[in-house]
Formats: C-alpha cells, structure tokens, sequence
C-alpha cells in the first residue's frame, strides 16, 4: 500500500492539519495466489463486503 494515493491523503490530512483519521486500504504484498477476480479481491480485504466490513468497524471504534 505504500506509495500509493493513501500516502497522499495522508500527506494533504497533515499539511493542513486536518482533524480526521485516514484508513488506508489497497493490495498488500502479493503471494503468488491466484483465483478468480472476486477471489482475489476478497483475499486484499478489496471486495465490496470487506470494504463494508471494514467501514463498519473503523465508524464504530472509539479509540480515537
């Protein structure tokens, strides 16, 4: 994930001292797996479920 958009976000949020937190999400390290598209999405946490999933969780945290 490194590099990518996220670490401009990240970069705009801290120049401009924003008050919010940022959830990077992107394909990590690859392992050589292989599968169909919704396979593979669901395996980076990137399908539509997992990102739900992940929206979800990060609304409800309180340790912010």
């Amino acid at each position: 994930i490194n590099g990518a958009v996220g670490s401009l976000v990240c970069e705009v949020v801290a120049q401009n001292r924003l008050a919010c937190r940022v959830v990077r999400l992107g394909v990590g390290d690859l392992d050589g797996s292989v599968g169909s598209r919704e396979y593979l999405l669901d395996k980076q946490g990137l399908s539509a479920e997992s990102i739900t999933r992940r929206v979800v969780l990060e609304i409800n945290r309180r340790d912010y």
